[in-house]
């Protein structure tokens, strides 16, 4: 986790009523919605979730969004770290309920995101975003349970081993630690995360592109850091799996 504001990066998004295939995030994603509605799916269950509403999605959750056709959906986002929503060391939260109605909350956070636009005082915006994240674990969050384990935990798979596998983009690797033949474990895997081992890793590449393009890394140099040597490619990657275009992304991100 960082130290800094950078650990709370933010993006906003408005690309009309266009689906979002399955894809997950690394971090606690916290999107406000500003205009629209959308069915969506979270781990295999399905909710809705409108204008004013808070959706808070767990690190790893695969999910899919639909927006209603014909009108624009528009949202904002905050990709936060555990730490900023509980002390460290304690333990993972979960949010049972993708979708949240907390008026006073979204009114906070959207105050909050504006103001990242224009803020002067970093260090009591920090302070100011902790809070607010914090209250949001405090009121909605709970404590994830032994139970309530990842699917990818459920596989055997820490998170080194996935980081290995996604530095020499090998799913043959994956189930080798996983200590399945490399068809089980696919099938597994899938029926498992709701993503094929394949998908999974795009996935990982297309978070950490996200991340080196929200702190200004060029396009070209990002494509190549995540193993994309075709930049088109890695742009049609990136598009199918975020909604937008590498260069959306960036001119939307916030960064200090």
């Amino acid at each position: 986790t960082s130290d800094g504001i950078d650990a709370a990066m933010a993006a906003a998004s408005s690309f009309g009523a266009r689906a979002f295939r399955e894809h997950f995030h690394t971090v606690y994603s916290i999107g406000l919605i500003d205009e629209g509605s959308t069915a969506s799916t979270v781990s295999g269950r399905s909710y809705r979730a409108t204008r004013g509403q808070l959706v808070v999605l767990e690190p790893y959750a695969v999910h899919a969004c639909h927006p209603v056709v014909g009108s624009v959906f528009s949202y904002r986002m905050f990709f936060v770290e555990h730490d900023w929503l509980a002390s460290p060391g304690e333990a993972e939260l979960s949010f049972p309920t993708p979708a949240l109605d907390d008026p006073d909350l979204f009114a906070t956070l959207s105050g909050l995101y504006n103001a990242l636009l224009t803020a002067s005082d970093l260090a009591g915006l920090e302070q100011r975003l902790r809070q607010a994240f914090s209250a949001l674990a405090l009121t909605h969050g709970r404590a994830r349970g032994a139970e309530q384990r990842t699917p990818v935990d459920e596989l055997g798979l820490g998170g080194s081993a996935v980081a290995g596998a996604l530095d020499r983009r090998d799913v043959a690797a994956l189930a080798r630690t996983a200590g399945m033949s490399r068809a089980h474990f696919s099938r597994r895997f899938k029926s498992t995360t709701g993503l094929s081992p394949h998908a999974y890793l795009i996935l990982l590449r297309v978070e950490a592109a996200k991340r080196l393009l929200a702190n200004g890394a060029s396009i070209a140099a990002t494509a190549s850091e995540v193993g994309f040597s075709d930049q088109s490619h890695f742009a049609r990657t990136f598009r199918r799996f975020s909604g937008a275009t590498p260069a959306q992304y960036q001119a939307a991100s916030l960064r200090d």
